[in-house]
């Protein structure tokens, strides 16, 4: 199905982009990433929401249902996940199988997405994705990304994830108030600019800071760190994220 195969070529572009392309540090310290919390604490914002994500190739075999529930429970005890507090999706066809788990624990809502897909020439590829929010705080996100990467670890799906972290502040921020504050943040984590794109609503800076742990590669150069601001005339409110190494989907 030429649907199915086009599916899989942009998922080897993606993989290329992730696994290639871009590259990490082997690690991140503990302490740099604390670097990142004292930014937003910097910025006297009010705390929206923490939240966790990234994703992992997994092996090259299509899987089944069994195969996509063996994957989901081999996470589900190290998560430490009640019976109670998750929620399974599985569908299964011939071209594509797809499992979700929707899971609470805390101030945290978890989304773990296991998916297999083969194209008409035999090709196969599958992936697991990881995402928790955590509502109203970002008190335990160091703490829980290790824990988190451990346990994917320990299941055979080893994964690196990005944190964010959203606040807001009541009623539209000037522009040039916003630039300021934007600027005074980098400064604090001693991050330069290294590419940005400003309107008259948003502004975001991609930077890098040899004090923050780890890096991709964006046009051939470093990154760790991505600061953006926002008005939303809906809510009346400017919403400040930080994001290391980057603000990993759309704002």
């Amino acid at each position: 199905m030429k649907t199915r195969k086009n599916s899989i070529i942009a998922l080897n572009i993606i993989l290329i982009l992730v696994c290639g392309f871009i590259c990490k540090d082997a690690s991140y310290a503990s302490k740099n990433e604390e670097l990142i919390l004292s930014c937003f604490e910097l910025s006297k914002a009010d705390i929206e929401e923490g939240s966790l994500s990234g994703w992992t190739v997994m092996d090259e075999t299509f899987m089944d249902e069994q195969g996509l529930n063996s994957k989901l429970d081999a996470l589900i005890p190290g998560l430490g996940f009640g019976e109670s507090d998750i929620k399974k999706e599985i569908q299964t066809a011939a071209d594509m199988s797809k499992a979700v788990l929707y899971a609470k624990k805390g101030s945290g809502t978890y989304h773990i997405v296991v998916e297999s897909m083969r194209n008409d020439d035999g090709e196969e590829k599958s992936y697991c994705s990881f995402r928790a929010i955590y509502n109203g705080t970002y008190a335990d996100i160091i703490q829980d990304k290790y824990f988190v990467e451990k346990v994917f670890l320990e299941a055979g799906m080893p994964i690196k994830l990005d944190m964010l972290i959203t606040g807001s502040y009541e009623e539209k921020i000037a522009k040039e108030q916003v630039e300021v504050l934007v600027k005074k943040l980098l400064n604090h984590i001693k991050a330069y600019e290294v590419e940005s794109m400003k309107d008259e609503e948003t502004i975001s800076v991609a930077a890098y800071s040899s004090q923050v742990g780890g890096y991709i590669y964006s046009r051939g150069r470093k990154v760790n760190v991505q600061v953006a601001m926002r008005y939303s005339e809906y809510r009346d409110k400017t919403y400040l994220l930080i994001g290391s190494p980057v603000i990993p989907f759309e704002y």
